[in-house]
């Protein structure tokens, strides 16, 4: 096994081609990050790590297209959606967007023709809810 963060915590990771994208919660930093390995997995070099926004975020979950990767999380203001257009160099504040401001516990998923999916509880009634959505 291959350390990321000594302090990391509630991860979420998909795989594209030989490119292992992986979204964590760092409490040490207060941070949402965010790093690559560009090798199947093999090392994940520092220099790969970024920022997806500062604060509050856990229960993430990514989702790649491309050169454009997606992280679905709990934000401070809600269920949020991070995007990068860049392979994850780059988290632009203003391509951020909370999906829904009562929501948590998120699950994404693109299909074959980029759109988005997402499942969710509901704080304010505890429904279990379903989006489709152009991200």
């Amino acid at each position: 096994p291959i350390t990321i963060d000594s302090s990391g915590l509630e991860s979420g990771m998909t795989v594209y081609g030989d490119t292992v994208y992986l979204v964590y919660q760092s409490p040490a930093a207060g941070e949402l990050k965010f790093i690559k390995s560009t090798n199947g997995g093999a090392s994940f070099p520092g220099g790969n790590l970024r920022t997806v926004w500062a604060g509050a975020g856990s229960r993430p979950n990514i989702e790649v297209d491309g050169d454009k990767v997606y992280v679905l999380a709990n934000g401070p203001d809600g269920l949020t959606l991070a995007k990068s257009l860049d392979g994850g160099n780059t988290w632009p504040p203003e391509l951020m967007k909370v999906m829904d401001a009562m929501g948590y516990h998120g699950d994404l998923e693109l299909d074959a023709e980029g759109c988005g999916h997402m499942s969710y509880r509901e704080n304010q009634n505890a429904d279990l809810k379903y989006q489709r959505f152009t991200p």
